[in-house]
């Protein structure tokens, strides 16, 4: 109907232009909140250390941890591409018609299952990674391999650690 076509016109055309004023909103959000959480990280950082921070140490931790923290946060979301992108594999092969149904299914299942092992495996070894980062004030791959370093020898009591606190979460 044209009531329907102006509104998808409308639509398109707020969109259209909107978009710049979006992205640049996203940035702004995306860059704050990591800051914010740079000094997070370094004040809890100090707090721990014995120290009694000021607000300064906030603002200077922000400073000193945001680069690596930003990296970090990168990698991060671009091992959450990797994964949806696995996702996106796992359907297409249990799509295929060529594979028959019941090879499929066991297919599908074994992968999915592998799937959110190594999922919880990484999760679990990388727990204190955004910590090792502003802790030991190195960059995102080195406080990569301190978090696998961290977790070693440790990996239930941290599974268990992370589990109890989802289900406070949860609960909450």
């Amino acid at each position: 109907s044209p009531a329907e076509r102006e509104r998808d016109r409308l639509t398109i055309e707020w969109f259209g232009r909107a978009w710049p004023v979006l992205g640049l909103a996203f940035v702004l959000l995306f860059t704050g909140s990591t800051a914010i959480q740079a000094g997070q990280l370094g004040y809890v950082v100090l707090q721990v250390d014995g120290r009694h921070p000021a607000i300064a140490d906030f603002v200077a931790s922000a400073r000193r941890v945001f680069g690596p923290l930003l990296g970090a946060t990168l990698l991060s979301m671009g091992f959450a591409v990797g994964v949806v992108l696995l996702v996106v594999l796992i359907g297409v092969l249990l799509s295929l018609e060529s594979i028959p149904g019941l090879i499929r299914g066991v297919f599908g299942v074994l992968l999915v299952a592998a799937s959110l092992l190594a999922g919880v495996w990484a999760g679990v070894r990388l727990t204190f990674w955004f910590i090792a980062l502003a802790a030991d004030r190195v960059g995102p791959i080195r406080s990569f391999k301190a978090a696998f370093h961290i977790t070693r020898g440790r990996w239930w009591r941290v599974l268990g650690f992370n589990a109890a606190l989802w289900a406070v979460m949860v609960g909450v």
